[in-house]
C-alpha cells in the first residue's frame, strides 16, 4: 500500500486532518481560471476549497477566503506561493496570471 493511501482515509476524516494535509502537502493541482461567479475546481472538476495558490506572473488577486470573507492581495511577486485557503479567485481585480491551486 502506498503511503499516499495509508493517509488517504486518515487526511478525509480523522481528528487534525487540516492540519496533517498542510505538513503533508499538495496531493492535487488544478489550473486556475478567474471568475467572480464560478469557484476554484479540483483536479477532477468538483468545486473545492484550495489550501494554496501558486502564481505563476505577477500582479493582484481577488479571492474568497474559506470563511467567506472577500480579500484584494496586491502586488505578488511571480513564482509567490501563497498560503491561503481560498473557494474563488475573482475575475475583477485579479491581475496575475498563470495560478495552480494545491488541493489536500
Amino acid at each position: 500500500m502506498a503511503i499516499s493511501d495509508q493517509w488517504a482515509a486518515f487526511l478525509r476524516k480523522g481528528p487534525g486532518a487540516e492540519l496533517i494535509g498542510a505538513i503533508l502537502g499538495a496531493r492535487d493541482a488544478a489550473a486556475i481560471t478567474p471568475s467572480d461567479s464560478v469557484d476554484i475546481v479540483d483536479g477532477s472538476g468538483n468545486a473545492k476549497v484550495c489550501q494554496g495558490i501558486w502564481v505563476g506572473t505577477a500582479g493582484n488577486i481577488t479571492c474568497t477566503m474559506a470563511s467567506g470573507n472577500d480579500v484584494l492581495i496586491s502586488n505578488i511577486a511571480a513564482g509567490s506561493n501563497l498560503s491561503i485557503w481560498a473557494s474563488r479567485v475573482k475575475s475583477t481585480g485579479t491581475t496575475a496570471s498563470n495560478l495552480v491551486a494545491w488541493f489536500n
